[in-house]
């Protein structure tokens, strides 16, 4: 719940959980497997009707047991392939074709992407969606993905962003809100001008975006939408007493800020 995201999140499935006349329990898993699957033993412990689980990388095998445990529970914002599973979940491929387009539109033709090298299911569709839109628009000779150490933000995003400016990139799309945070810092620190030497897109809000002198044009998920969708979902199936699988994808929207608006310059 560090994340402004998942933070956004939590309080939205605490209001929709209280209105049903349940209370939720959180848990945070610092996007580690061991540490969610001891999470999913201690919640199913303390005898929980149900869970609502954002999978990191590596928790397949946690995700298989509580299916096989007929465990009411629901997949947030991400999924896992192979699994039958009830999701609620952005279409993500959608977004960053969406936010790749804008730019072009804006007069930018040499785009990149920050990104994470994962397999998870939304960083996939996000590189997927900008590849798209870049081969889309005749510019796949200018694909350019690079990947960012989770761990370690401050130094790769620094020299992902020293690389892509030797690279001549015209703009950068953000993979996550917390990549954006970590590359403003050196992207103010070189003093490159926004948007007329570089463009910027993120994906998610973040309230450090709103103090940076050009704010971020981001793509804004409906969190509010997909929190209540997914304790519908869940409470669907606690009082049916079945695992029911139902998949809600949901849209996002652009929020076209300064940050990428080279036509208004």
């Amino acid at each position: 719940i560090s994340n402004q995201f998942f933070a956004d999140i939590a309080r939205h499935i605490e209001s929709a959980t209280e209105e049903k006349g349940y209370m939720a329990l959180f848990a945070s898993s610092d996007e580690n497997a061991e540490k969610t699957a001891a999470l999913v033993d201690k919640m199913l412990g303390k005898e929980v009707d149900g869970i609502i689980l954002v999978p990191c990388e590596g928790s397949d095998d946690t995700i298989h047991y509580l299916s096989s445990q007929n465990v009411p529970f629901v997949l947030l914002d991400r999924t896992i392939p192979d699994c039958k599973s009830s999701s609620v979940c952005l279409n993500n491929v959608q977004a960053a074709n969406d936010a790749t387009r804008h730019l072009f539109d804006e007069g930018y033709r040499k785009i990149a992407m920050m990104a994470y090298n994962t397999s998870l299911s939304h960083m996939k569709g996000r590189i997927q969606g900008y590849k798209q839109a870049m081969m889309d628009m005749g510019a796949a000779d200018e694909i350019n993905v690079k990947f960012v150490d989770s761990k370690d933000l401050e130094h790769s995003c620094a020299k992902a962003i020293k690389t892509l400016m030797d690279d001549g990139v015209e703009a950068i799309i953000f993979a996550t809100n917390t990549i954006a945070v970590h590359s403003l810092y050196h992207i103010q620190s070189l003093g490159l001008q926004i948007p007329s030497q570089l463009g910027l897109v993120g994906f998610d809000s973040d309230t450090a975006f709103d103090f940076f002198y050009a704010p971020l044009t981001c793509v804004q998920q409906p969190v509010d939408l997909m929190a209540r969708k997914t304790v519908e979902i869940l409470i669907d199936n606690i009082q049916a007493g079945s695992a029911m699988c139902q998949r809600v994808e949901t849209f996002a929207n652009l929020m076209v800020r300064t940050s990428s608006a080279k036509k208004h310059l």
